[in-house]
């Protein structure tokens, strides 16, 4: 296994206003499999929690509210249509959702990958946001569960999606179920099943990834939609909850684990603790 590593330089870090188009390059190797070399990034095995995530979070919200948590083509068009019919009880959280999507998740997320100038830790403060919020709609939600809390929570948690889906962006992969991906994935998996000698190691590690995502998604929302039935609305979101808090620990584990090896291996050199969030 041959491993690649792209670093950026501060100097190098896109502007605000780039950051919406901009792709941060991310680690990767290479691997040899089917005959071929493929390049996968590292963090894939990290983009195909979150798309579990996401697909769980939407099967959840929609199952529960009727809209979709994460900005679904879906979700302008239930606004739109809410608003021909004057469906209040439809325009409110669709709207709500794509608002706090759209104008507070992700003005969010790209302020803290300004303020940090660290797509790594930007990740670690994007996580603590979904614990968070994912933690504050499970209390609204079962303690207090009336109409105010179920419009509180759709905002809460549609901030703290958009903060996700906009840092997984930067990676060149959409890991929500959007139109595009959809037809991105009957492209991969062309050149993946029927012509995979098509393109470099790179394009087959794209049609890897994408199909993998694109599973992930589907797991989640069919495993929302499994435990909708014996589990209160409020409990639905702890999955949410323990996946985020095992990303952010075990994210944690690995560097303290790394720095006190270090520090083992040469005791005579000082070697400055790693931040901790």
């Amino acid at each position: 296994i041959n491993d690649t590593h792209d670093k950026m330089n501060k100097s190098d870090f896109p502007s605000a206003i780039g950051l919406g188009i901009a792709k941060l390059d991310t680690e990767s190797k290479n691997i040899y499999g089917f005959s071929k070399d493929v390049t996968l990034i590292k963090i894939l095995w990290k983009l195909c929690i979150i798309s579990f995530i996401c697909g769980y979070s939407d099967a959840h919200t929609f199952l529960t509210r009727g809209v979709f948590s994460t900005m679904m083509t879906g979700n302008v068009i239930i606004l739109f249509v809410a608003a021909a019919s004057n469906d209040l009880s439809l325009i409110a959280p669709s709207a709500l959702v794509v608002v706090s999507y759209m104008f507070i998740g992700v003005p969010l997320n790209i302020l803290l990958i300004q303020i940090t100038k660290s797509w790594e830790k930007a990740y670690e403060y994007t996580l603590a946001v979904v614990l968070t919020s994912a933690t504050i709609c499970v209390i609204l939600d079962t303690i207090l569960g009336n109409n105010l809390t179920y419009y509180i929570s759709l905002i809460i948690y549609g901030v703290a999606i958009g903060n996700l889906c906009f840092w997984t962006s930067k990676t060149g992969f959409l890991v929500m179920l959007h139109t595009g991906n959809m037809m991105k994935i009957v492209e991969f998996m062309y050149k993946y099943c029927l012509g995979y000698n098509l393109g470099d190691s790179k394009a087959q590690g794209d049609s890897i990834t994408i199909i993998l995502l694109f599973l992930c998604f589907i797991l989640g929302a069919v495993f929302a939609s499994f435990i909708n039935n014996s589990i209160t609305r409020g409990i639905l979101l702890l999955p949410v909850i323990i996946i985020t808090a095992i990303l952010l620990t075990y994210e944690q584990f690995c560097r303290l684990y790394g720095y006190w090896n270090r520090k083992r291996s040469n005791d005579t050199v000082n070697i400055a603790p790693p931040d901790i969030i």
